[in-house]
């Protein structure tokens, strides 16, 4: 007589299907926090304005702009305008950290009033959104590689 044994534990597979949901959030919060780096660093800092007003939130579909500045006032040194991006990229971080990472409907926004002259000129916005295929490409492979 010829036996085999065979054995189909799913543990190994339950495991994975709970620590999917888990898995997708951190790929959300991977992807929203590459796409603020990629605004902090792409923003051009004339005084500071413009890169410190960025905002990461849930789209509501009522936002208006309401801080008013010149979109051009005298340029700050280099150091003051890294520093300056480094204030608007961790205010991107406290917003992804605050949000509800469940939901589906992410919006990047700035709330100076001429945001939508710098993003004519500059497509700070367009740039972290062709980035933003490439954030997700490595953050699912990232997910992968380490199980998270």
């Amino acid at each position: 007589m010829v036996q085999m044994r065979v054995v189909t534990k799913l543990s190994g597979v339950d495991q994975v299907i709970r620590d999917f949901p888990d898995q997708v959030d951190q790929i959300k919060r991977d992807v929203l926090e590459e796409m603020a780096k990629e605004v902090a660093l792409n923003s051009p800092v004339w005084g500071g304005d413009y890169v410190t007003n960025h905002q990461i939130g849930l789209r509501s579909g009522s936002f208006t702009a309401s801080k008013t500045g010149t979109p051009f006032p005298p340029r700050l040194s280099e150091s003051e305008a890294e520093t300056k991006r480094q204030e608007g990229y961790e205010s991107l971080l406290r917003d992804i950290s605050a949000i509800n990472i469940k939901s589906e409907n992410f919006v990047i926004r700035n709330r100076m009033t001429y945001a939508g002259i710098v993003e004519g000129n500059y497509g700070v916005y367009a740039q972290a959104r062709k980035s933003a295929a490439i954030a997700v490409r490595e953050a699912v492979e990232r997910a992968r590689r380490t199980g998270r």
